[in-house]
């Protein structure tokens, strides 16, 4: 009798983890939503994960700059971002994610407060926000420029990195932004 009821336990555990596990694969594929809302109203016990988001982003960032010297000629856009090919490693450690994914928040940002102040003052409420002056900085003080470079301007640009066919979109370019002149033996970065 033990036996026989240490094997009932053990199919009726299985059946639950498997019903289980497949409530929670239904979920993520948004299948049976009437059920796992009946089964389980909290959302507590069966999960709905979405990785970063309720809505996966399907795309990403990227940051160009370029600088305008006396005569007032411009220089074409350079590209601030360093991509690497995805592998299996990154999964663990990936710290060259971190540009990425401080552009994308900051982007996020920038276009919170450009809807949250519509209208014709919107732009001095995007140039004086956190995160636009968090831009400007990185392009300012942490890019090298050429040595005549005596503005700057930025670029952030919507772009799929997975589908080269599709541009990039332009989403906000930056004023030019006049940069300090050096001094003797002192270097912009």
């Amino acid at each position: 009798m033990n036996a026989h009821l240490t094997r009932a336990t053990a199919l009726g555990i299985n059946a639950t983890l498997a019903g289980w596990g497949l409530l929670t694969v239904a979920q993520q594929l948004g299948r049976g939503r009437r059920l796992t809302t009946t089964l389980d109203p909290t959302g507590i016990t069966i999960p709905d994960w979405r990785f970063f988001a309720p809505t996966p982003a399907t795309h990403e960032y990227r940051l160009l700059v370029r600088t305008q010297g006396p005569d007032e000629q411009l220089t074409t856009w350079r590209d601030l971002m360093i991509t690497q090919d995805r592998r299996w490693q990154h999964m663990l450690w990936a710290p060259h994610r971190r540009m990425e994914k401080s552009l994308f928040d900051t982007t996020a940002a920038l276009m919170a407060t450009s809807r949250s102040h519509e209208g014709e003052t919107s732009w001095s409420f995007v140039r004086s926000s956190p995160a636009y002056l968090a831009l400007l900085n990185r392009v300012t003080h942490r890019v090298e420029h050429p040595d005549r470079a005596t503005h700057v301007q930025f670029l952030v640009a919507q772009a799929a990195t997975h589908e080269p066919e599709l541009l990039p979109t332009p989403v906000l370019t930056s004023d030019l932004h006049a940069l300090r002149p050096r001094t003797a033996g002192q270097a912009r970065r």
